[in-house]
């Protein structure tokens, strides 16, 4: 039998001038999946084994297979453009040198 698990967040931002993250308040959003009963119970227990929520392992679960694809693409993107032109560290190096 499959069972559902419901997931709620915070949106958090960075301070526009200041390092302090704002939690606004209300800005929150349910997000509900359907699993088997084994997998719920296998989530639940990795998360408490991390010491997070359902919810915390979830969202950065899903943030970074996001963020994993989106730097696959931009790595693919960067071999198309790849003149094959390679440059050694010494001359790495001199070009630093020479922009100073």
């Amino acid at each position: 039998m499959d069972t559902e698990i419901s997931m709620c967040y915070d949106v958090t931002h960075a301070g526009s001038e200041d390092t302090s993250k704002e939690i606004v308040m209300g800005a929150t959003a349910t997000l509900t999946i359907r699993l088997p009963e084994e997998e719920k119970r296998l989530i639940s227990d990795y998360a408490s084994a991390f010491g997070i929520s359902v919810s915390e392992l979830a969202r950065r679960s899903v943030m970074e297979k996001i963020e994993n694809e989106i730097d696959t693409r931009d790595l693919l993107e960067a071999i198309e453009e790849d003149d094959g032109e390679r440059y050694s560290m010494t001359d790495v190096l001199d070009l630093l040198r020479e922009a100073k």
